[in-house]
């Protein structure tokens, strides 16, 4: 009978602060008044820390998955249960916010006159956003009905052994 060893931890300080970065940065862009040159360095910053939380993510996800497979099958309770669809979700959630900050792009020269309608174009990564992040939240929740199901399974399996 094998041990199990510590988990790998993850970097969740350094997911909140790219996090944090990639949020303040759209912030600063978007509702401060600051140099126009300014925006496209800060857009692009939020870009880079966006993708740096993802590559974060992915990373301590696969460490995850490697450490659960050379674990004992006692360790983990949820083994056999439905994989959890990180990629389709993690996909849909940087869609959305790319499609934020395509926004936040297309819409800052705008900010000083009003929305007339040869502009209303410039909506359509809200509608892409929107989709995108409704998406993440489907899969979030079919994920959340099939394990449910899968532990009501067990649990009914457990009490007719009993």
């Amino acid at each position: 009978m094998s041990t199990p060893s510590a988990a790998p931890k993850a970097s969740k300080t350094k997911l909140r602060m790219a996090q944090a970065i990639g949020f303040s940065s759209c912030l600063v862009a978007g509702f401060l008044n600051v140099p126009e040159w300014s925006h496209t360095p800060l857009i692009a910053l939020a870009i880079g820390a966006f993708t740096y939380a993802g590559f974060l993510s992915i990373k301590s996800d696969k460490a995850q998955k490697e450490w659960q497979v050379k674990q004992p099958d006692y360790v983990d309770p949820y083994k056999g249960s439905p994989a959890y669809p990180h990629r389709h979700e993690e996909a849909a959630l940087i869609v959305g916010i790319f499609s934020f900050m395509a926004f936040v792009y297309l819409a800052l020269p705008m900010r000083d006159r009003a929305l007339s309608s040869n502009d209303l174009w410039v909506l359509l990564p809200l509608l892409l956003m929107i989709a995108s992040f409704g998406y993440a939240r489907r899969i979030s929740k079919k994920y959340s009905a099939a394990r449910n199901a899968w532990r009501e399974s067990q649990q009914a399996g457990d009490t007719a052994q009993k």
